[in-house]
């Protein structure tokens, strides 16, 4: 099929009544700083990431930039976007959440 030029990947919690408010303000380990430093990012974000990195061949990013992050009210990320671009020009876009 080619080289891989772009790959988009996301892991999303929260559909269908799944989380509710107390659960996105720190009501679960996933959004509560003390027990996952790094919220969404830090718990589902290797998802997205782990498609990536096989998809561009285990290939680690020259460049990784967060292009968006939301953060609850205890400053647990529970929703994050970023744009890994990788040697000969391939980019990836990855997002995680807990919001819908």
């Amino acid at each position: 099929l080619g080289k891989v030029k772009r790959v988009s990947a996301s892991f999303t919690w929260g559909g269908g009544g799944l989380v509710d408010r107390q659960w996105v303000e720190g009501g679960n380990g996933r959004t509560d700083p003390e027990r996952e430093a790094m919220g969404m990012l830090g718990d589902s974000g290797h998802y997205p990431i782990s498609a990536v990195a096989w998809a561009f061949g285990w290939e680690l990013p020259t460049n990784v930039r967060a292009t968006h992050t939301k953060l609850n009210s205890l400053g647990a990320i529970v929703e994050c976007e970023a744009t890994l671009c990788f040697p000969g020009g391939g980019r990836a876009v990855i997002d995680t959440s807990c919001l819908l």
